[in-house]
């Protein structure tokens, strides 16, 4: 399995929109990125807060996602910004490694979790601006004390695209573990929807 570069040249970041797990723990149906949050689906808002940080964006989809889940993404963002997995089921590394091969021209990358509706563009920014320090190869915002996503990494990382998608995950996963920290971020970094006691809990 090796990592597919699809033709993308970027001059800004890109925010790679995970959205290629089953979510088992809210339904059996697969489809948690649709349940309405403010009467909106779970991934629109996620999509959303991707569109008003003015960044680029690439949304990870399992190649068997239930079909309304599909059709809901396809709505919201152009054919050009979804990146199919095919390798879903192997875990998050395998979505995490496409979305970068699918932009490996990019400045650097934010990942983020489809289903945390209520990040803001000011988090994604306050991520950014400390991936600007030379030292910084990864960071992770914070709220009151415990580190959330979205993740930021740059491509400072290195990530050699010809190898496989084995070769990238330790890279990955040691990024991940080193995270430098983004103090004073907003309350929806640590917001995730991952069973329907979250949702009602961030429901107004």
């Amino acid at each position: 399995m090796h990592l597919m570069q699809a033709p993308h040249s970027a001059t800004r970041p890109v925010v790679v929109l995970l959205a290629a797990g089953r979510g088992t723990r809210f339904n059996a149906e697969g489809t948690k990125l649709l349940a309405l949050l403010r009467g909106r689906p779970v991934v629109a808002h996620a999509i959303d807060c991707a569109h008003r940080s003015n960044l680029l964006l690439k949304v990870v989809l399992a190649e068997d996602a239930p079909r309304v889940l599909v059709e809901a993404v396809q709505a919201l963002v152009g054919e050009q910004n979804i990146v199919w997995n095919a390798y879903a089921a192997l875990g998050v590394t395998q979505s995490i490694a496409r979305g970068l091969a699918a932009s490996p021209d990019a400045a650097s990358w934010i990942l983020l979790p489809g289903d945390m509706p209520n990040v803001q563009p000011n988090d994604m920014h306050a991520v950014l601006r400390v991936l600007d320090e030379p030292d910084v190869l990864a960071a992770r915002p914070v709220h009151a004390g415990k580190p959330g996503h979205p993740v930021g990494l740059s491509r400072r990382l290195g990530i050699d695209w010809s190898k496989s998608i084995a070769s990238a995950g330790p890279v990955l996963l040691r990024a991940l573990a080193h995270a430098h920290h983004v103090d004073n971020c907003s309350p929806g970094v640590i917001q995730d929807v991952d069973t329907v006691a979250d949702l009602e809990g961030l429901s107004p």
